[in-house]
């Protein structure tokens, strides 16, 4: 039990980035430095990634309706990509 009667799974006790006192708060019950996932990695991060991201999903989504073949999607994403690449200098 942890104060004010909650209970708390004690068969998490021990493990590593186990922070007890934040899942008793609501938290994911692991310490505010640890990863959610400790495998994962953060998107590179880039002034034009937003802009990027938009003209991937473009294609993509051309592409998986059929309303453009995969290879011409990517012919044509690699000249836009290039593109805002150009513009920023």
């Amino acid at each position: 039990m942890v104060p004010g009667g909650e209970r708390r799974d004690e068969s998490l006790e021990g493990m590593r980035g186990y922070d007890a006192e934040s899942a008793g708060r609501g938290g994911a019950g692991r310490a505010e430095d640890e990863p959610a996932i400790p495998s994962t990695k953060a998107r590179p991060i880039s002034p034009y990634y937003s802009d990027m991201c938009l003209k991937m999903a473009q294609q993509f989504n051309l592409s998986l309706k059929g309303d453009v073949e995969p290879a011409q999607a990517v012919k044509t994403l690699q000249q836009e990509l290039t593109n805002i690449l150009e513009q920023a200098g």
